[in-house]
């Protein structure tokens, strides 16, 4: 009968059922660890929760990560705006939005010294004109229309700290914008007659307001530019811009926007490095877009791989395909352009699809160019020194990891990143293995290092299924077939809840049997607040996926290095 395992302590506990007091539940009814506030802040600056999750819905989310960012405040202020700046400017994000927000909260919610620190750092926040745009907006929002001396110099300094070549291409490049986010419309123009700029603004002391006040002549006419345009200059002081190599972007600029013609585009081009966005929709020959493509940042050149290859300038053997697949495997180049991995990614699914999720535009894919992006995406990781460990990489294939989409794609869900990311670790790490689960063991799966982002997310789709998430699963499979791992990287949202004991059960359960040492990364692939494994567990670390960092973070918490 057994009577002795009717009234002993079973050694382990259904998800659902709280095994420690210091759990909480999740929002799929299973028991786990809430993580710590500072965790979460680094998971919602690189992961977002645009589109909330299968769960919780984005206002919910953005709710909660906002009362993190407000908590944080109040403990740290200026550390937490040296981790949004350190992010953001490492370019470990996909999106910079969740930075912009949370640095807002800082500049409004903040103490007096939070509030300048913020206001002053945040230029390397917002390092364009639709970043600016979007973080005025949302302290605008936040302090209900309300303006004062913190918010002009914020705005000032963003305005006389950039060089003056970098802000004359700004303001020609984004005079304006209005994105779905953004409450209402803003631009240059507003903003400086807002701030108002001049040679000779003073603080409440008598001293010089250096954030308000006018570094040069040369700063006059961009800001001329910004609020008056063509009309600000006589043709004489128009015609003089054509011969300052600092500011001849504006006359280059203005040129073509009164050009009708192709080939005075081109020359246009040539002579002023004009980028896409001085040329009219309609100028967009075929000629137009091979002279684009020479000088075409890295990010822009990913974005518009469709519509260059709608235009048909990528023949086979062509020179312009030839360079291309030259810039888009440029480690160098990509490096400095901070080209993510995650829009990589992005303009890979979108552009094997051949048609554009909105409007008509059609191409046929070019497998060369497929090709590169994969390439790239490899490359957009910093170079990792493997930790020569055994690894055992296990992606969550549930039904909520197939239901989440990743930064707002609706073309990459949560599931598909993780098999791309446990290739990317593959790569990586010779003596590891890429296994996947749901409520049970997916069998199907075979991912190895050599697959291409075409193969795993081919490979991710014939395998779509809604089930449940036992997060335990991958630790009692390297249990039960006595296999020695150092490291379990398990990737998962952490709303595990299907399982008999609970995933830090298991790995108890490992450490006692097979390796007391062994190591556990768990890889969030959404801004919640939940953890699979205790706090106190100081061979658990806890870190967002979609990072930049992720592959080498693996490696040296691995190795011991961390």
């Amino acid at each position: 009968m057994g009577y002795a395992k009717h009234v002993t302590k079973p050694k382990f506990t259904h998800q659902k059922i709280q095994a420690r007091p210091d759990q909480v539940q999740n929002n799929a009814g299973g028991y786990v660890f809430k993580a710590d506030d500072w965790v979460r802040l680094d998971r919602f600056l690189i992961l977002g929760n645009e589109a909330g999750t299968y769960y919780a819905s984005e206002k919910d989310m953005t709710i909660e990560n906002y009362d993190i960012v407000r908590n944080l405040i109040q403990a740290n202020g200026a550390k937490v705006v040296d981790r949004i700046c350190e992010i953001s400017k490492s370019r470990r994000a996909a999106k910079n939005l969740p930075a912009i927000f949370a640095l807002a909260v800082c500049s409004v919610f903040g103490d007096q010294a939070t509030r300048t620190y913020a206001n002053r750092r945040m230029r390397e926040v917002c390092r364009f004109s639709t970043d600016m745009f979007r973080w005025v907006d949302i302290v605008n929002t936040l302090k209900q229309g309300k303006h004062g001396k913190g918010l002009h110099r914020a705005l000032g300094w963003w305005y006389v700290s950039n060089p003056v070549r970098d802000l004359t291409y700004q303001v020609c490049k984004y005079p304006h914008r209005k994105t779905d986010e953004m409450e209402q419309a803003w631009s240059h123009r507003d903003i400086l007659r807002l701030i108002k700029i001049g040679p000779n603004r003073k603080t409440r002391r008598g001293t010089p307001d250096v954030a308000l006040l006018r570094p040069s002549v040369k700063y006059d006419h961009v800001f001329n530019y910004a609020v008056n345009g063509r009309t600000g200059f006589d043709d004489e002081k128009f015609a003089a811009l054509n011969d300052d190599e600092e500011l001849r972007y504006i006359y280059g600029h203005e040129m073509a926007k009164q050009t009708k013609d192709a080939n005075t585009m081109v020359r246009l081009i040539k002579d002023y490095r004009l980028t896409l966005e001085s040329v009219p929709n309609n100028l967009l020959t075929p000629a137009v877009w091979k002279a684009l493509l020479v000088d075409m940042p890295m990010n822009a050149l990913v974005r518009n791989m469709n519509r260059m290859t709608a235009a048909c300038i990528f023949e086979p053997m062509s020179n312009e395909l030839h360079l291309a697949c030259d810039k888009l495997t440029n480690e160098e180049q990509i490096q400095r352009a901070g080209l993510h991995p995650m829009n990589i990614l992005k303009a890979h699914r979108q552009y094997a699809q051949g048609h554009g999720d909105k409007g008509d535009l059609q191409w046929t894919p070019v497998q060369k160019i497929m090709d590169a992006l994969d390439d790239a995406f490899d490359k957009a990781f910093a170079c990792v020194e493997p930790s020569g460990k055994a690894i055992l990489t296990a992606i969550d294939m549930s039904g909520s990891m197939q239901g989440s989409c990743c930064n707002g794609c609706q073309l990459i869900d949560a599931a598909t990143a993780t098999a791309v990311m446990a290739m990317v670790v593959a790569r990586r790490e010779k003596n590891s293995h890429i296994i996947g689960f749901h409520d049970a063991l997916e069998s199907r799966l075979s991912l190895s290092a050599k697959d291409t982002l075409e193969t795993a997310t081919q490979k991710m789709d014939r395998l779509r299924q809604f089930r449940g998430t036992d997060c335990s699963l991958p630790i009692m499979y390297a249990l039960q077939k006595n296999i020695k791992v150092d490291a379990f990287v398990i990737m998962t949202d952490g709303e595990t809840w299907a399982g008999h004991q609970h995933p830090f059960q298991a790995l108890q359960e490992y450490r006692r049997r097979m390796n007391p040492q062994t190591r556990c990364v768990v890889v969030a692939f959404s801004a919640t607040g939940f953890s699979i494994m205790p706090p106190e567990d100081s061979l658990t670390l806890n870190i967002a996926g979609l990072d930049t960092a992720t592959p080498q973070l693996i490696s040296d918490f691995a190795a011991g290095r961390i």
